[in-house]
C-alpha cells in the first residue's frame, strides 16, 4: 500500500461508519431519493490545491502508487468519490468502482463518447509546437472523421493479418538477441528493453517498410532506440506527474514541464527521421512507376482526403508510443507469471506444438486464431497486471450513479482495475488462471467488462488489434523456443506496478532460458 509512514500533515480519507459503508452497499439510483452533487464523498481538500497535496511529501500517497491510493480511498469512502488534481486539465472528478455504475457509464455517449485528455502535458506540447493533438485528444466529429479514415487499417481483421509477417520477422530477430546475450548460466537480462526494442522493429516494418536496426542494427541505430524507449517511458512518468503538480506550470517553466518537451522532443525527431525517409523513398517510387505493393501502409494513410499530413504522422506516433507503453509491459509481466507459474507455461507449450507450428512453419493467421490458451494467458496477465487504472468518460447527459445526481460535462472515471484482483468478481484472485477466461467459466465472461486493457467500446484504442496480434504471435514464438525460469537470485525481489499515467513494471527482469527441442 503506498500510505507513508512519516507524519502527514494532510490526512488520508477517514473510514466511513459501517452504517455509511452498509448503505452503499446497496446500490441505489433511485430517482426519488437522489442526493445531491455537493454532499458526494470526498478526502479532505485545501482551497486552491484541491487534493493535490494528497499526493505530496506532506500526504499520504505517492503517484507512482495511485491505483493503490485509488483503492484505499474506495475502502475508506465508497464505490463513489470526487477528487480535484489542480495539474490535469479534468478539474474534479468522480471516482466510481461499483459494476453497475460501470456499466452504466461505459453504455453513455453512444458512438461518439467524449473523453478528457489522457496526457494533458503532451496535448499542451503540441499545441505549443503548432502539432495535431491526436487521435486520443479529439472529440466530437473531428475525432469521428479520424477514427473513420483510421480504423480501416488498424481494426479491421483482415487488414492488421497483412502484419503478421512482420510481427514474424521482427520476432526472429529477438530470439537470435536472445541468445546472443545468454550468459554461460543462461540468464537473459534487460527483458522490458528487449520486448521494446523488437516492438519498434515491428513498428518500423509495417509503417516504414525498414528495419529500424533496434535490435541487431548498428551501435548508433541501437543507441537511438534505446534513446526512444527511454524518452516514451518517461512523456509517461512526466505526464503522471503533472497530474498532480501545480497548475501555474502552464505559465511557469517547472523543472517537470522543461523535461517533458526535452523527451517529447527526442520523440518527435526520432519519428520523423524514420518517417520522412520512408516518404522520401515512396517519391522516389512513384517517379519511378515502382510503386504498387509497396508502403501499404502509408499509401492507404496518404490517400484520404480528410487526413492531413500533420495528421498522419500523428497517428504514426501513437502507434511507436501507445504501443510503447503496453506490449513490453504485457509480455514481461506474462513471461515473469511463467516462470511462477511452470504448469501454465507448459500447457501453453503444449497447445502451440498441438497445431503443428514449428521454427521452419509459418505462422497463418489461421493457426494464430485457433491459439485459445495462448489469448487466455495474455488476457489474465491483463487483469493480474492491468494497464490502466480508469476509463475516463465526460458524461453527455445528467446521470444518477450510486444515488448522487452528477451533471452532464462532469468528468468520470470508472476505476474498475481496482476490481480485478477482488475475489467476488475472480475467484482465487492474486493466482494466475488463464483457464477463468476459457469458455465455459460463467463468473469470468460475466464479469469481463471490467477487463478493459483498450479502452472500452467507440474509444477503444485504435491499434488494439495490432497489439493483440503482435502479444499473441510474439508469445507463441518465444514459448515455442524457449523454457522460462526464474533465476533463483531473484524469486524474493518484488515485482509490481508504478502508476506513470499508465501502469508500468516497477522494474525489469531477468530470467534463465533453456532451449526446446525443435522439429
Amino acid at each position: 500500500m503506498a500510505l507513508r509512514s512519516c507524519r502527514i500533515l494532510v490526512s488520508a480519507p477517514q473510514r466511513r461508519s459501517s452504517s455509511a459503508l452498509a448503505s452503499v452497499s446497496a446500490h441505489n439510483n433511485d430517482e426519488q431519493n437522489v442526493k445531491p452533487y455537493s454532499s458526494i464523498p470526498q478526502p479532505t481538500k485545501l482551497p486552491i490545491f484541491g487534493h493535490t497535496l494528497l499526493y505530496s511529501a506532506l500526504g499520504p500517497y505517492d503517484i507512482s502508487k495511485y491505483l493503490d491510493a485509488l483503492k484505499d480511498m474506495h475502502q475508506k469512502l465508497g464505490p463513489i468519490f470526487r477528487q480535484q488534481l489542480q495539474g490535469g486539465a479534468q478539474g474534479e472528478v468522480v471516482h466510481l468502482s461499483h459494476p453497475e455504475d460501470i456499466k452504466k457509464v461505459l453504455a453513455a455517449g453512444g458512438m461518439t463518447p467524449l473523453v478528457p485528455p489522457i496526457q494533458e502535458g503532451s496535448r499542451l506540447y503540441r499545441l505549443m509546437k503548432g502539432y495535431a493533438v491526436g487521435l486520443g485528444n479529439m472529440n466530437g466529429k473531428e475525432w469521428q472523421v479520424m477514427r473513420k479514415a483510421s480504423q480501416q487499417q488498424l481494426l479491421k481483421p483482415g487488414h492488421v493479418m497483412r502484419f503478421l509477417p512482420s510481427v514474424e520477422d521482427a520476432t526472429q530477430s529477438l530470439i537470435d538477441e536472445m541468445r546472443t546475450r545468454r550468459d554461460k548460466e543462461g540468464v537473459v537480462e534487460n527483458i522490458y528493453t528487449l520486448i521494446a526494442r523488437w516492438y519498434l522493429e515491428i513498428t518500423g516494418l509495417i509503417v516504414c517498410e525498414k528495419r529500424l536496426g533496434a535490435l541487431n542494427g548498428s551501435v548508433r541505430d541501437q543507441e537511438e532506440a534505446y534513446e526512444c524507449v527511454r524518452a516514451n517511458i518517461e512523456i509517461f512518468k512526466l505526464n503522471s506527474k503533472l497530474k498532480v503538480a501545480s497548475p501555474l506550470f502552464r505559465v511557469f517553466p517547472i523543472s517537470t514541464w522543461r523535461q517533458l518537451v526535452r523527451f517529447e522532443d527526442t520523440l518527435h525527431d526520432y519519428i520523423e527521421k524514420r518517417l520522412t525517409d520512408a516518404l522520401r523513398k515512396m517519391e522516389e517510387l512513384i517517379s519511378a512507376g515502382g510503386l504498387e505493393g509497396k508502403y501499404e501502409f502509408l499509401t492507404t494513410m496518404l490517400s484520404r482526403k480528410e487526413i492531413s499530413r500533420n495528421d498522419m504522422f500523428f497517428f504514426v506516433h501513437s502507434m511507436f508510443s501507445d504501443g510503447l507503453a503496453t506490449v513490453p509491459s504485457t509480455i514481461q509481466s506474462c513471461i515473469y507469471s511463467l516462470t511462477k507459474n511452470p504448469n501454465v507455461q507448459e500447457k501453453l507449450y503444449r497447445e502451440i506444438q498441438s497445431h503443428g507450428l514449428s521454427i521452419t512453419k509459418e505462422l497463418t493467421p489461421e493457426v494464430l486464431d485457433r491459439l485459445s490458451y495462448t489469448k487466455a494467458v495474455i488476457k489474465e496477465t491483463f487483469r493480474m497486471f492491468t494497464l490502466g487504472s480508469e476509463v475516463s468518460r465526460v458524461l453527455p447527459n445528467r446521470m444518477i450513479l450510486s444515488g448522487y445526481e452528477i451533471p452532464a460535462g462532469t468528468v468520470v472515471d470508472v476505476n474498475n482495475s481496482v476490481l480485478l484482483r477482488n475475489e467476488k468478481f475472480f475467484p482465487q484472485p492474486d493466482k494466475f488462471i488463464p483457464e477463468r477466461w476459457m469458455r465455459g467459466d460463467d463468473l469470468a465472461s460475466k464479469n469481463a467488462f471490467l477487463l478493459t486493457p483498450f479502452g472500452h467500446g467507440a474509444r477503444m484504442c485504435v491499434g488494439r488489434r495490432f497489439s493483440q496480434q503482435a502479444l499473441h504471435a510474439g508469445l507463441a514464438r518465444l514459448v515455442q523456443r524457449f523454457k522460462f525460469t526464474e533465476v533463483e537470485s531473484d524469486a524474493d525481489l518484488e515485482y509490481g506496478q508504478v502508476y506513470q499515467t499508465l501502469l508500468f513494471p516497477n522494474r525489469e527482469i531477468r530470467v534463465q532460458i533453456d532451449y526446446r527441442p525443435q522439429n
